[in-house]
C-alpha cells in the first residue's frame, strides 16, 4: 500500500510532466453536423480571467474565428478547474462547447477526488494540443543555492525556515514543490 506522501510525490511528478500542456477538448460522442458551425462556439476556460489559461484561450479563440466564426470565451473558475470541466462534460455532445483543458482539471482533479463529477477518459475527446508551458523555481538571492540540488539540500538542512508560494493546495506548482520534500 502506498503512503500518502509517496502518492503525492508520484502524482506531483506525473502532474509536473503533464502540466506542460493545454489542450482543447469537446464532450465525447460529438457527431458531425450537416453545416458546422451554425451558431457561436463556446470555449470554456475552467479558471478565472487573467491567468495562464486565459492568456492561451483568448488568443486561440480569436485566431480560429476566421474558420469557425464566433467563439465565445467563458471563464468558470472553481474547484481547481473542475467546475468548468464538469459543465462541458454535461453539455450536449454537438461540438459547440469546448474545454480548454490542462493538468489540473484533466489529471490532478481526477486522481485527487473520489467524487469527481466527470470521468476524463469517458467525458471528453481531445481536439488538439495548443500550448506547452513549464514550471520554474525562483529563489531570493540571499538563499545560498545555485541549482535545484543545492536548494533541496538547503531546505533539508533548515527545516521550517523557508516557505514558498503556489496557486493553492493540489495545484501543479504545489505538487511539484512537494516532490522535493520526500
Amino acid at each position: 500500500m502506498m503512503r500518502r506522501r509517496e502518492f503525492l510525490a508520484a502524482a506531483g511528478m506525473v502532474a509536473s510532466a503533464m502540466a506542460a500542456s493545454a489542450c482543447v477538448l469537446l464532450p465525447r460522442r460529438a457527431s458531425a453536423q450537416p453545416k458546422y458551425p451554425e451558431r457561436p462556439i463556446r470555449l470554456m476556460i475552467p479558471f478565472p480571467p487573467g491567468g495562464v489559461y486565459d492568456a492561451v484561450g483568448r488568443p486561440w479563440a480569436e485566431k480560429v474565428k476566421a474558420g469557425l466564426g464566433t467563439v465565445v470565451v467563458e471563464n468558470m473558475g472553481g474547484a481547481g478547474g473542475s467546475l468548468g470541466a464538469a459543465a462541458v462534460a454535461r453539455a450536449p455532445a454537438d461540438g459547440y462547447t469546448l474545454l480548454l483543458g490542462g493538468g489540473g482539471p484533466l489529471i490532478i482533479n481526477s486522481v485527487a477526488s473520489s467524487k469527481a463529477s466527470y470521468d476524463v477518459l469517458r467525458s471528453f475527446d481531445a481536439i488538439d494540443l495548443i500550448a506547452l508551458t513549464g514550471l520554474s523555481i525562483c529563489i531570493h538571492p540571499s538563499v545560498p543555492a545555485k541549482n535545484l540540488q543545492e536548494l533541496i539540500a538547503h531546505i533539508r538542512s533548515h527545516p521550517d525556515k523557508l516557505s514558498y508560494g503556489s496557486a493553492g493546495t493540489g495545484s501543479m506548482n504545489h505538487l511539484a514543490a512537494n516532490c522535493s520534500r520526500t
